[in-house]
């Protein structure tokens, strides 16, 4: 692999790279040392273009002995022949006769990329290489849902009438201009360093691929960028069931408890804070809709609705989901709330609190460990990894691991701990909030733990529930089971 030098020999490829389906064109022109590899060039193009490198990519280019087309990335194990980046130089691949390949970036979003070998020239004296000649518009945010999302983005941003203007706003962190583009701005990473952050380990040495447990990078991307409620989706989410069924889903029936209240208390008058009044605290601790915060309060309830982590995301999440409201200082039951309490089965509350905890509700909001969007975005392979060995009693190390096997980059997310490894920390925060806070909270599994309710649970033993076979159904399991041709 090929670090960034300062050299007087060698030839130096000039790449015009552009951005498909994006209008008006996002593009870059960048010079390399011939004698980069395709992992070296996959990390000039990332910098160039702006991307943030959390995402798996491949090139496809025409392989020059056999004239056919030649995948070249980092390999998976999915049957998909894509050859190791780091085995191929681009001077073996790319000539000004077969000038052209494509360069795809996150499966999901599908950001695809013309690369176009306009020159070959010799180096220049004094200069470092690579680096970036010239260029226009910004890198659309990572993970915005590929050009059609990127599109609906930049729409909503330049009208403060749309619906998602703040939203997006908030997300991408208050301002975004889509016309901003400085070439000398450019910094380009060392291949190697990048490689090391990337796999956590010297360049000599190959990554392992990473393992998807069977499925296809496309199905992946279903599960990560279709929301679990969609007909599109690979997962069925099936709640109509018995509401007896329900029972082990501690979650929706505290809220159901915590609604009822509500109603007969309505209208509750908050605190001058805007709080939960104390009152409320005392009786829903009373009648067991905070065991949850039981090993912090082992004999006083909690004394405001703020000294209760559990009340609070109760009242987070009904609220934003639209089953509290707050008005001139009360809170109280909207009338979808009220249908669910008389006429709906419990599967409809279910369902509803469901889709929100899963697509909207922040699972990095309460603790105190950095936020990690594949997380929270992996909750549907999170369900496919429970169907394949849910029924076998597993750490929930042993989920974690089966995480980071199949997206590394997840473990960035958490930096570098001086009290921790960043894969402890990661294990932690995923135990914490896809095991116990979302699965076991929802009914999904039980969780044994040997350690207290004050500690993660990494080390806690993992089993799905029978109501996890009773909701969960993989679509192609479905397919499989129809009379043919239905």
């Amino acid at each position: 692999m090929t670090s960034i030098i300062e050299s007087h020999a060698g030839l130096i490829f000039q790449f015009a790279i552009r951005l498909r389906e994006v209008d008006p064109p996002v593009w870059r022109r960048i010079q390399v040392p011939s004698t980069f590899s395709f992992w070296d060039l996959h990390v000039a193009v990332q910098d160039a273009m702006g991307w943030l490198d959390y995402h798996l990519h491949s090139f496809a280019v025409t392989d020059p002995h056999t004239r056919q087309t030649l995948k070249i990335g980092i390999p998976l194990d999915d049957g998909v022949q894509i050859q190791p980046g780091w085995e191929f130089r681009i001077a073996d691949v790319f000539t000004l006769e077969s000038p052209r390949a494509e360069y795809e970036y996150d499966f999901g979003d599908g950001w695809l990329h013309d690369i176009v070998l306009e020159s070959v020239e010799p180096r220049q004296p004094g200069v470092i290489y690579p680096r970036c000649l010239d260029g226009a518009r910004a890198c659309p945010p990572e993970d915005v849902g590929g050009p059609w999302g990127y599109a609906e983005f930049l729409q909503a941003i330049s009208d403060p009438d749309d619906e998602q203007y703040r939203e997006y706003l908030d997300w991408i962190g208050g301002s975004f201009n889509p016309e901003s583009f400085d070439p000398s701005q450019v910094a380009f990473d060392d291949p190697e360093l990048r490689w090391e952050q990337a796999f956590g380990q010297e360049c000599r040495a190959a990554p392992a691929p990473v393992d998807f447990q069977g499925l296809t990078p496309r199905e992946v991307h279903e599960l990560l960028y279709i929301p679990l409620g969609s007909p599109a989706s690979p997962l069925r989410i099936q709640t109509d069931l018995p509401d007896e069924a329900f029972a082990p889903a501690i979650f929706p029936r505290d809220c159901r408890r915590y609604l009822s209240l509500l109603r007969e208390w309505q209208p509750l008058k908050l605190t001058q804070s805007g709080s939960l009044p104390r009152r409320l605290v005392t009786e829903l601790w009373t009648s067991g809709v905070l065991s949850e915060d039981n090993a912090w309060y082992t004999d006083t309830p909690p004394r405001n609705a703020g000294d209760s982590p559990y009340l609070t995301t109760i009242d987070v999440v009904t609220r934003n989901c639209h089953l509290t409201r707050k008005q001139h200082g009360k809170l109280l039951l909207t009338r979808r709330a009220a249908s669910f309490l008389d006429r709906q089965p419990a599967g409809m509350l279910y369902r509803h609190l469901f889709e929100h905890y899963v697509h909207q509700f922040n699972w990095a909001y309460l603790d105190m460990m950095p936020p990690s969007w594949i997380v929270q975005g992996g909750a549907g392979f999170l369900l496919y990894l429970l169907r394949c060995h849910g029924h076998v009693a597993h750490p929930a190390s042993f989920y974690a691991d089966c995480f980071l096997n199949a997206f590394p980059a997840g473990v960035r997310d958490f930096g570098t701990p001086t009290w921790t490894s960043p894969e402890k920390l990661f294990a932690d925060a995923f135990a914490l909030r896809a095991l116990r806070h979302f699965a076991a909270r929802f009914g999904l599994v039980e969780l044994s733990e040997s350690e207290t309710p004050l500690t993660t649970p990494s080390n806690a033993l993992v089993q799905a529930t029978p109501l996890f076979y009773q909701l969960v159904h993989w679509r192609a399991d479905d397919e499989a089971d129809s009379p043919a041709g239905e």
